[in-house]
């Protein structure tokens, strides 16, 4: 307590830091004591003003790391919690989600805890990262038990934490999701194949992150979903320098996903989302794919839809502050057009070519 300035926290706005402390300085001196006190606190968790409640909250939920929290019946343990989860107060919501992730540490309680996961899956959509955080931590832990069914929800969830500007929470979101990939049994595979194909080219462009933790994450998890499918993703995608310094690199990184995704998904819509990301390295790289990849994409898709939203998005982009970009995003949009007006010069050269077989034949 001294050497982490306990006291202090406990008496300021940080108190139940000073409480945490305090309750894992009992549990590691006085194990029994720690134990005695647990079932103390029991009934007087609810008692007393709000300060009260959460001082005691917050001793308990640090003492079910004991083993002997594994006694507790139901009512006074994960019925608590759950109902912890949905109170208006944050804090307390924190308390349920250090309790369950204390409490899942025992494997015996894993499967009374599961029946709480729709709630922490709820919890991946709040605003307070401290909240976000612990329940990966615990959906960490659960994920090897978890149905095909609540995995696949989970992606879906977790996809959309991808590039979360809080680092903690985009990294761990992503090893989470390459956690789910791994748990997905090989007869529910297609449960999930949509969400791990739309986690590619995010995944692809997150490498280029300029955060080295970040991109190292992304590079493994990328790895994990090509196993899930069965693709071998070609050496330039491990590539640790800036990819738009290595053209040849892209070409073939571009081509590999592009043939690979052909009527799987949209893969330059998806890219086009990412050219407006806050990061420069993703925005860049994002724009840089948009270009190549239209060379590979299915051109009847192209024709159909046709390229004038790719267009409009690029000529925004030459207006932006980084030269780099600038010149990468005028590359693209001549690349783009290239492409679009392949098929109208595609049906006038075949004019060309009828008229003059016809002049001939006469």
């Amino acid at each position: 307590m001294e050497k982490n300035d306990g006291w202090t926290l406990l008496k300021g706005e940080c108190h139940l830091q000073g409480v945490f402390l305090l309750a894992n300085a009992l549990l590691e001196r006085s194990h029994l004591f720690a134990c005695k006190t647990m079932y103390l606190l029991v009934p007087l968790i609810n008692r007393g003003n709000d300060k009260h409640k959460l001082t005691s909250a917050g001793f308990f939920v640090e003492l079910l790391r004991s083993p002997v929290a594994r006694r507790l019946p139901r009512l006074y343990s994960t019925v608590r919690l759950k109902t912890w989860l949905y109170d208006e107060n944050k804090l307390f919501k924190i308390l349920a989600l250090r309790g369950l992730r204390n409490l899942v540490r025992h494997r015996e309680m894993r499967e009374d805890i599961k029946s709480v996961v729709p709630c922490i899956l709820d919890s991946l959509h709040e605003s307070d990262e401290r909240i976000v955080l612990l329940a990966i931590q615990i959906l960490m832990q659960l994920v090897k038990t978890l149905d095909s069914t609540t995995l696949a929800s989970m992606m879906k969830i977790l996809f959309s934490l991808f590039g979360d500007v809080r680092h903690g929470i985009h990294r761990f979101s992503m090893t989470l999701f390459g956690a789910s990939v791994k748990a997905v049994k090989c007869t529910d595979k297609k449960c999930v194949e949509k969400h791990v194909l739309e986690s590619l080219v995010p995944l692809l462009l997150f490498s280029q992150d300029d955060n080295d933790e970040i991109a190292k994450e992304s590079r493994r998890v990328l790895t994990l979903c090509a196993q899930f499918l069965k693709w071998k993703l070609p050496r330039e995608v491990y590539c640790k320098d800036p990819l738009y310094i290595k053209p040849n690199e892209v070409r073939r990184v571009c081509k590999f996903f592009g043939e690979k995704s052909k009527g799987k998904i949209n893969i330059l819509d998806q890219t086009l989302m990412y050219s407006r990301d806050p990061k420069l390295p993703i925005r860049r790289t994002a724009v840089l794919f948009i270009g190549i990849l239209s060379k590979y994409v299915d051109p009847s898709e192209l024709k159909m839809k046709g390229t004038d939203w790719i267009e409009n998005d690029l000529r925004e982009l030459l207006q932006d502050p980084e030269p780099s970009l600038r010149i990468i995003a005028s590359q693209a949009l001549f690349r783009i057009q290239r492409v679009g007006s392949q098929p109208e010069e595609a049906q006038k050269t075949f004019c060309r070519l009828r008229k003059l077989f016809s002049c001939l034949h006469t």
